[in-house]
C-alpha cells in the first residue's frame, strides 16, 4: 500500500466512525431575533408586575421576622472588666448581683475578647450553668437545685450550652384551669 491509500483508508474509517457528525465542535444554535428578545422581555416584565401585585396568603406578619433586633449590641449583654469586653446573648445572663452592675457597661479603651478567653480571665466573678436545648427554648424549667445555686452563688450567672453562652427563654406560666359546670350548684342545708 502506498501512502495515498493509507490516508484515504483513514479518512473513510473516520467518516464511518463519526457517522457524518462533526465530533470536535458543539452544534450551532440559532441566535434569537430582535422580536423574540422583545417578547421575552415583555413576558418577564409582566411576570414581575404580577408578583409585585400578589399578596401573601396570611395577612398577619410573622413576629419572628418583624421583631428581629437590628444590630449585635441591641441583642447582647456587654460584660466588661479589667480592660477586656465580650458580648453574650441578652437572655443568657440569668443573674447579676447589684454590686457587679458596673461590669455590664462598656468602658473606653477596652479590647474585645471572645467568650472563652474572657471567662477564663474572670472566673472569680462569673459562673456558668449548663442548660439543655429544651430548657433554652423555654419548654422545661431549670431544676430546683440549679435555681437555688443561681440565687446563692453571688456571682454573675451565664447560661451555656456546650460551653458557649445561649439565650434561655422563660418558661410560660400556665394558669390553673378551673372546671366550669353548666348546671347551677345548690347547697344542701
Amino acid at each position: 500500500m502506498n501512502s495515498q491509500s493509507i490516508i484515504l483508508l483513514a479518512a473513510v474509517s473516520f467518516v464511518a466512525i463519526s457517522n457524518g457528525e462533526n465530533l470536535g465542535r458543539p452544534p450551532m444554535r440559532k441566535a434569537p431575533t430582535n422580536e423574540e428578545l422583545v417578547l421575552r422581555l415583555r413576558q418577564s416584565e409582566k411576570e414581575m408586575s404580577e408578583m409585585k401585585e400578589s399578596r401573601p396568603l396570611s395577612t398577619t406578619s410573622d413576629p419572628s421576622v418583624t421583631h428581629q433586633p437590628q444590630d449585635l449590641i441591641s441583642s447582647s449583654k456587654i460584660l466588661c472588666y479589667n480592660g477586656a469586653l465580650t458580648f453574650v446573648p441578652k437572655l443568657a445572663v440569668l443573674q447579676f448581683p447589684q454590686n457587679l452592675a458596673d461590669r455590664l457597661k462598656a468602658q473606653p479603651g477596652v479590647r474585645v475578647q471572645n467568650w472563652q478567653d474572657f471567662y477564663a480571665a474572670n472566673r472569680s466573678w462569673i459562673t456558668t450553668v449548663e442548660v439543655s436545648k429544651i430548657q433554652a427554648q423555654g419548654r422545661q424549667a431549670l431544676g430546683e437545685d440549679i435555681a437555688e445555686h443561681i440565687v446563692k452563688c453571688g456571682k454573675l450567672v451565664v447560661a451555656t450550652f456546650n460551653g458557649n453562652p445561649i439565650s434561655v427563654n422563660p418558661v410560660p406560666v400556665r394558669q390553673p384551669s378551673v372546671p366550669v359546670s353548666n348546671s347551677p350548684t345548690t347547697s344542701k342545708p
